[in-house]
């Protein structure tokens, strides 16, 4: 999984710095934004996940789901039952 927010990353950098540089931009400022756009959406991806699959940081109050279990995160204990 973490192999992929890096792939993820390095792509939404490298299309962040190649449409800088083909829109006029200096080599500094394409640089600028393949390590912003890549390390934004290392971080993005993530906390979505979190927020989406697991209901949230235990800090936030909700009760802390800690198996990844399909029935827990389809939300039916009998939707992979035999």
């Amino acid at each position: 999984m973490i192999i992929g927010y890096m792939l993820v990353g390095a792509i939404t950098g490298l299309l962040s710095s190649v449409i800088a540089l083909l829109s006029g931009a200096s080599f500094w400022l394409a640089l600028g934004l393949y390590a912003l756009g890549g390390s934004t959406a290392m971080i993005l991806l993530p906390a979505i996940l979190m927020m989406t699959i697991k209901g949230g940081p235990p800090s936030s109050g909700a009760p802390c789901h800690c198996d990844n279990t399909p029935a827990h995160i389809f939300g039916s204990s009998r939707a992979f039952s035999a």
